[in-house]
This record gives structure tokens, sequence and C-alpha cells, in this order.
């Protein structure tokens, strides 16, 4: 997901996944499904049918996530997701990243976002191309 999303403002949040979703090869009943429960999943269920041009930053941030995650992807990268939020806005945004990162563990997705990661980094791993190596050099 790019810092500054750009997204077609006459379209309605539910229509922008389902183009998203039949663009990237979906199936019109699975785009269908997965756009309602991506929508429900950032908490935007009530705003799905609304234009987005009238959606806040924080809305808009939150369905660049959904976005993001509607093919199921196995690792999703986020590039300054909470970029211009309130606190409120940067609260359900890490709200939904956390979710996120606990969901992973039993199905196939993955969320990484910089900041929760350089957060929850400990001094005795780094992620380096997609793996996990000890940053010791002897164990290298």
């Amino acid at each position: 997901m790019p810092e500054q999303p750009y997204f077609y403002e006459y379209l309605t949040g539910f229509e922008f996944l389902d183009l998203c979703g039949r663009l990237n090869g979906m199936g019109r009943e699975n785009t269908r499904r997965r756009s309602a429960e991506m929508l429900a999943r950032v908490r935007l269920s009530e705003a799905g049918n609304m234009a987005i041009r009238k959606y806040s930053k924080g809305m808009m941030q939150r369905l660049g996530l959904a976005q993001a995650l509607l093919h199921d992807p196995e690792l999703v990268i986020l590039d300054e997701p909470m970029s211009g939020l309130d606190p409120m806005g940067r609260m359900e945004v890490r709200g939904i990243i956390t979710e996120l990162k606990a969901a992973a563990v039993p199905s196939s997705s993955a969320a990484i976002s910089f900041q929760t990661w350089k957060r929850s980094a400990t001094a005795s791993s780094s992620l380096t191309v997609g793996r996990r190596w000890p940053r010791e050099r002897s164990q290298i």
C-alpha cells in the first residue's frame, strides 16, 4: 500500500474494491464476498456505499488497507500507513494492523508496517529480503 493511495473518488468504497478484485482476476462472487469482508475488517461497512470523495483521510487509509488485503496476499508491505492521520485515525489503523498480525498466524496472510516492525524488532533479529536472519555475524 503506497503512502498516499489514489482512489477513483466517484466510486463507492464497495465499487472500488469490486473493481480492484476483478482487475486482479478474482471471480465476481468471490470479489463481492471479500469486498464486504474487508470493509468490515477495516470498519468501513457502513461507509461502503458512500462515494469515496466523502471519505476522511483515515477512511481512505483504511480503504487502501482493505484493497491491499482483498486478494489475501501472503505479504503486505505498508508505506507509512498512518501518515497524515489524526491521533484517533492512527489508533484505528494501528489496531487494524495489530489484528492482522494476530490473525496472520493461522492463515496465509501477513501484514507488516515498518513502523510496527521497528517497534517490535528485537536486538537479536532483523528482516532481510523477507527472511529472518541472526544479527550476530558469528551466526551468519
